[in-house]
């Protein structure tokens, strides 16, 4: 698919299929059906559309063609019918972007843009007439229509061209605010009520407002969507609240336009769906623990896929690209090969995170095995089988002569089986690390694809290039099913009851398992992707398919098994796991968090209540305020009412009377009007009569007068048709008489041509004479000079037989002269080939002796290199040293303020005994200083009684005149009333006053202990962060240091490697070029020998035999070095 488009008016959509008659799909986007199929003409050479869109009614849509045609086609929907084609461009070189209809004119009119090309065309009559054009100097990637005459178009360069039919009237230029050096193109633009939404290909949407002056369009707000994709195509809502962009890198984004801008310049989008591939998805596996699948691609990810909620749990970018992807059957491992390692990942939470690398390169197929416990990696053409869980190396298995492309365990993880380039096929014991069966089809130039065991393990299914799916059992190719298209991968599920083949196509094939023995194989075709398809993976309860392809997809499919008992019963018993993963570094910062949090909200609790409470008080002097100032003003409506309520009835006391009054003068008034009106009525009356009368007399008057006007006017009327038809009589006799003047004169013409037809025939019979005599005297002067020309002939064939035999002697001639000059060139080569020899030879040495002296030279800095490094190794051992020191002072002074913390608790609970000690003490205080008081009250109650008593005594005494016995009485019986002062007094009020005193130090007493309690609280935590907070920055600094050295030991022993294999090059190059110099010694004295005897023979073919040897000598210290 190139691109499509949609109909709002009709619920219609058209999609364009690339091919070699490319071809519009009708579609119904409501049922999700195709409806029609549009081809293109018989006889187009271009291979797909590249734009299309609907008429404004809907009834119509137009296709615009690729080069070379570049053809606009215009259908009706309605009937598979082409209407009308035009050429857009007679340049098939050209370029064009998009085409589109006139939405505000009824009339179908068209506008094309591309590379220099702006042109509108108008169907009228039943074909498309150009309308208008211009060439600008830009190329134009997108345009829309602002109304019925104004176009708007984005170039290459980052510009907007304002149209008005063929003028332009206006250029906007667009600068990228992040980078002003880089140029963004405009891709795609889409006119609002209020303005333009424009898509650019750095990744942003820019919003112009619509402006009233010159200026057309202001930029209001920029949208980021993201800085690695092209923005492709814009789709507004109806009510052009938000936007979705779609990106050239297969993403989806949601642009809300009426979004706040006070925070920053660019408004960060969100995604409409989870993010996608783009480029080719070249590795793809699953899980049993979780319904997950992992998948890798050209666009350097690694992401991780819910199938059950069709949403990506986790997107990692690597910095290089990775070939192949495994899923461990836990779901918690991941294990990929890039093309300088194998790594296996954690799959974390939010995060991929690498933990373990291999040196194993450009690994393009790995495995985990069934149970977990293994994992097979390919490198080149070796098996590399690890242990998961000590990343043991198990064992090497060698044997392929090429590439291999596939590796299968089989069920029970004992066996495996592997294919590739070399046509090879083996099975391997993982016990006894053996071959089991090997199958060799190397000599038929057969490549397996892909291979598989059943899941008893009894058979081996293979695809390769051949087109034929093989089924190998007891070691030899037992049958072979044509397949008339090439398998790429091959799956069985563990049920042992079906198989799924992907094609080279972008099928899928569920092929009929087990495999009939006679007769073609049996299979369900389905179309998925528009690319070859690269992994093809089953789910292991055999729910679901999953594949990927390198057109950027990965599809599922839910496996229908007819046995839908079973396929329920498997549903409910099989249950997925929640595991995650999670480091405890990750934890540790998530417990710090939440301790933080946790302690913030106990802070914004008490502010919050502390806030309250503030506010209930001044609320609540507020109401009371209120509540005053609305009664006091209650209380002055109240005397208001009153006093208008007295005011309403005085006024209803004057109404009444002035009612009354009135009543009795109405009542006169209208007698009196009564008597006025039928003395008028009377006058009235008289007036009536009179004017009936003369309007009676008018009447008469009138109707004598058109009597008078019918009779003059049937008079005129006579005389004027007596006159007009005399006239007539007058022009009938006329046109007689030109009628026979017309008679006459035809005659007359009749004649005069015959005269003249005559009078030429004679013109013609002299010229045609004349013609004649002229014609003879010409044949005769022909004759004479075809004579001449004949002996001119005769004269011109011996001159060119002259000529043709002086060339060929001076071709002779020419031919000696260049066979002379080649024996000259031929010798002046030989001695310049000699010469060359010669300098190559002293060249060679001379380059010899240089690359020694360089190799030399390398030597000296490596071993300058190897004594830095050391100095630098001693160094940071002397580093790591005072880091250790300083690990061990910080480790004691963790465990002192560990020690502290336990002689703080120690106090603490000292101080709370002692705090309780204190408490009884001063309750027995405070009971005993409130009886005390007590007592003494009632002592002083008990003095005032006996004062009173010994007055009233003296008082009597006086009285009974010194009556001593009564006296005596008296005074005894005051004794023993008041005898029971001396004994303690009983408190009645003892119960009250404790149960206060208990109440008021129980509440002192908590009010102390909260506080104290709080203190040694914030106390603690504050020691206890502390304490974290050092442990943290301890075990960094250990892990810090455990890395460094660790880095700084591989370093060392990487060096040490190249220093090793430098020296033992050295060596060799030393003994290498000892060897040379001693063959050049005797290549020189044997040159001198020949020097001084006579040559016998050619002295390049003398020294050929020596000359190869020193040149392969040459060439292989060369490529040594």
């Amino acid at each position: 698919m190139t691109c499509m488009s949609y109909s709002v008016s009709n619920g219609l959509g058209i999609v364009a299929v690339k091919g070699e008659r490319p071809a519009i799909v009708q579609c119904d986007f409501h049922t999700m059906k195709k409806k029609r199929i549009f081809q293109a003409p018989e006889g187009i050479q271009a291979k797909e559309y590249v734009s299309i869109c609907f008429s404004s009614d809907g009834k119509h849509f137009l296709g615009q063609s690729a080069g070379p045609d570049w053809m606009i086609y215009y259908w009706t929907w309605e009937k598979p019918k082409l209407i009308s084609s035009i050429r857009s461009t007679n340049h098939a070189n050209s370029e064009i972007h998009q085409i589109s209809c006139n939405p505000f004119d009824t009339n179908t009119q068209v506008c094309v843009t591309g590379l220099n090309l702006y042109k509108t065309f108008k169907f009228s009559e039943g074909a498309f007439k150009p309308l208008h054009q211009h060439k600008p100097d830009h190329n134009l990637f997108c345009h829309s229509w602002v109304n019925d005459i104004r176009i708007i178009s984005g170039t290459e360069d980052g510009k907007l061209l304002v149209f008005e039919g063929a003028d332009l009237i206006q250029e906007i230029s667009y600068v990228n605010p992040r980078n002003d050096l880089i140029e963004s193109s405009i891709n795609s633009i889409i006119v609002l009520s209020g303005g333009l939404l424009v898509g650019t290909s750095t990744g942003t949407c820019i919003l112009y407002e619509k402006m009233d002056d010159h200026t057309l369009y202001k930029v209001n707000k920029e949208f980021y969507l993201e800085g690695s994709g092209k923005v492709a195509t814009i789709a507004i809502s109806p009510s052009e609240e938000f936007a979705v962009c779609t990106l050239k890198n297969s993403q989806i984004y949601q642009v809300l336009l009426d979004a706040d801008t006070s925070r920053a310049d660019e408004i960060k989008c969100e995604r409409l769906s989870q993010p996608f591939h783009y480029g080719f998805v070249i590795g793809l596996d699953t899980c049993a623990r979780k319904p997950l699948i992992a998948t890798c691609g050209t666009d350097k990810s690694i992401r991780i896929w819910n199938t059950l909620e069709n949403t990506v749990e986790v997107v990692k970018y690597c910095d290089d690209e990775p070939q192949s992807i495994a899923f461990h059957p836990s779901g918690l491992y991941v294990l990929v090969g890039f093309n300088d390692s194998l790594t296996l990942m954690n799959v974390l939470i939010d995060d991929i995170r690498p933990f373990w690398h291999a040196n194993i390169r450009g690994c393009r197929e790995c495995h985990f095995s069934n149970g977990g416990q293994y994992f097979a990696a390919v490198h080149g053409s070796t098996i590399n089988i690890h242990s998961t869980w000590s990343f043991e190396s198990i064992c090497h298995l060698k044997g392929h002569q090429g590439k291999v492309r596939s590796i299968s365990w089989s069920q029970d993880d004992s066996h495996i089986v592997s294919c590739g380039m070399d046509g090879a096929l083996f099975e391997w014991n993982i016990r006894t690390m053996k071959r089991e069966i090997e199958i060799n089809l190397n000599e038929k130039g057969l490549i397996f694809t892909s291979a598989c065991h059943t899941p008893d393990s009894k058979l081996i299914y293979a695809v390769g290039s051949d087109c034929t799916l093989k089924e190998i059992s007891d070691g030899h190719a037992s049958r072979e099913i044509p397949t008339k298209v090439q398998y790429t991968h091959l799956v069985i599920s563990r049920s042992n009851k079906m198989m799924f083949a992907a094609t080279a196509r972008g099928t899928v094939r569920a092929l009929k398992y087990p495999i009939p023995t006679e007769g073609a194989s049996e299979y369900v075709e389905v179309f998925s992707h528009s690319a070859p398809i690269t992994r093809l993976r089953i789910s292991y309860d055999d729910q679901h398919l999953f594949t990927c392809s390198e057109d950027g997809s990965v599809s599922v499919y839910r496996v229908q098994d007819r046995e839908a008992a079973r396929i329920n019963k498997r549903e409910k018993d099989f249950s997925y796991s929640d595991e995650i993963l999670i480091t405890k570094s990750d934890l540790k910062d998530n417990f710090r968090l939440m301790s933080e949090y946790k302690q913030r909200v106990e802070d914004l609790k008490l502010e919050n209540e502390l806030q309250l409470r503030s506010k209930g008080l001044n609320y609540t002097e507020k109401l009371r305020e209120l509540t005053e100032k609305y009664m006091s003003e209650i209380e002055g409506l109240k005397q208001l009412t009153l006093s208008i309520k007295q005011e309403r009835e005085n006024n209803e006391a004057n109404h009444n009377k002035e009612l009354t009054s009135i009543n009795i003068k109405n009542k006169q008034e209208m007698k009196e009007i009564e008597l006025n009106f039928a003395s008028k009525m009377d006058a009235e009356a008289e007036k009536y009569f009179e004017l009936e009368s003369r309007v009676n007399f008018l009447e008469q008057q009138w109707l004598t007068q058109i009597e008078e006007m019918d009779s003059s006017h049937q008079q005129k009327v006579a005389d004027t048709t007596a006159f007009y038809q005399q006239k007539l009589k007058e022009k009938s006799s006329n046109i007689s008489e030109l009628k026979g003047q017309l008679q006459q004169q035809r005659k007359d013409f009749v004649q005069m041509t015959k005269e003249v037809e005559e009078d030429t025939e004679n013109e013609v019979v002299q010229i045609q004479h004349g013609f004649e005599t002229k014609l003879r005297e010409e044949q005769q002067s022909l004759s004479v000079i075809r004579n001449e020309n004949n002996e001119m002939k005769k004269k011109y064939e011996m001159l060119t037989k002259d000529i043709e035999d002086h060339k060929t002697k001076l071709n002779k001639m020419f031919t000696e002269e260049r066979k002379l000059h080649g024996i000259i060139k031929g010798f002046e080569k030989d001695i310049m080939g000699v010469k060359r020899e010669m300098q190559e030879r002293d060249d060679t040495i001379q380059d010899k002796e240089k690359r020694i002296y360089d190799l030399k030279k390398k030597n000296q800095e490596l071993e300058k290199f190897k004594f830095v490094l050391d100095y630098k190794i001693m160094e940071l051992k002397k580093q790591i040293e005072p880091r250790e020191k300083d690990i061990e002072a910080l480790t004691d002074q963790i465990k002192d303020m560990d020690t502290e913390l336990q002689n703080y608790h120690k106090g603490h609970a000292n101080l709370d005994t002692v705090i309780q000690d204190m408490n009884l003490k001063l309750q027995a205080a405070t009971r005993e200083s409130i009886s005390e008081q007590w007592r003494a009250r009632e002592i002083k109650q008990a003095n005032k009684r006996i004062q009173a008593d010994v007055k009233s005594l003296y008082t009597s005494m006086k009285k009974s005149d010194l009556n001593t016995f009564k006296a005596s009485r008296d005074l005894v019986a005051i004794y023993r009333k008041y005898d029971k002062v001396s004994h303690e007094p009983e408190d009645p009020s003892r119960e009250l006053i404790n149960s206060l005193l208990k109440m008021g130090t129980t509440w002192k007493d908590e009010k102390i202990l909260s506080e104290f309690e709080s203190e040694t609280l914030r106390q603690r935590v504050h020691l206890e962060g502390t304490v974290s907070s050092l442990r943290f920055k301890v075990h960094k600094t250990e892990e810090s240091q455990h890395n460094d050295n660790l880095r700084l030991v591989k370093e060392n022993i990487s060096l040490v490697n190249e220093i090793n294999t430098l020296r033992k090059d050295l060596k060799y190059t030393n003994a290498r070029t000892k060897k040379i110099m001693e063959k050049i010694k005797l290549k020189k004295n044997r040159n001198r020998r020949s020097e001084e005897k006579p040559p016998l023979q050619d002295p390049s073919a003398a020294n050929n035999a020596e000359d190869q040897m020193i040149d392969t000598q040459k060439n292989s210290a060369i490529v040594f070095l």
